[in-house]
């Protein structure tokens, strides 16, 4: 491991920190019944996230296959780049939300379905923010299959709270959600 290694791990350390305390500060308890349960897919993001970085190391350190070599300080500085990108438009996307953002997956008593800033185009902002910061994540190691792990572990995780969000969406809001669903793309403007 050489210093840029350790910048990466410092960096991603305090990336995850900030992410337990929102996770610590955000769990709504003032929510309404619904029959959708989360399925622990709150945990399943955490484990593809561990996971992700374990095979991930186990690629570059223990293998060392896949490592791109060249352009190693573009790559972390790209890396850097992509996580704080993503993080500030995670970060915007809760703030919009305010009181009816949870990290459980619930509806808040009185809660609307907002149609502002990026949720004019995407309905999960939130989670598009957070794979970007995946992909800076996985660049941050300097190996393509790092990078591919990162990228489809994480996504899969993603899918399935997706999928639970938007259940439990139309449970509540019925026909306006499904509207909404039809104006919007569910995480990546004009892809998906």
């Amino acid at each position: 491991m050489d210093i840029y290694d350790y910048v990466v791990i410092i960096f991603c350390f305090f990336w995850i920190v900030s992410e337990i305390i929102l996770n610590r500060i955000k769990i709504l308890k003032d929510n309404v019944n619904t029959k959708v349960k989360d399925n622990n897919s709150l945990a399943v993001i955490w484990i593809a996230v561990f996971l992700s970085v374990i095979i991930s190391i186990i690629f570059t350190e223990v293998l060392e296959i896949g490592n791109i070599l060249k352009y190693k300080l573009v790559l972390i500085i790209f890396s850097f780049i992509l996580i704080i990108i993503g993080s500030l438009i995670r970060y915007k996307a809760i703030f919009i939300l305010k009181k009816a953002y949870s990290v459980n997956i619930s509806i808040s008593k009185n809660q609307k379905i907002i149609k502002k800033w990026l949720y004019k185009k995407v309905r999960h902002p939130g989670y598009l923010g957070m794979l970007i910061s995946f992909i800076g994540l996985g660049l941050s190691f300097r190996n393509f299959y790092a990078l591919i792990v990162v990228i489809i572990i994480n996504i899969l995780s993603l899918l399935n709270r997706i999928n639970l969000e938007e259940k439990i969406m139309k449970e509540h809001f019925g026909y306006e959600y499904e509207k909404y669903c039809k104006e919007t793309f569910r995480l990546i403007y004009k892809v998906y």
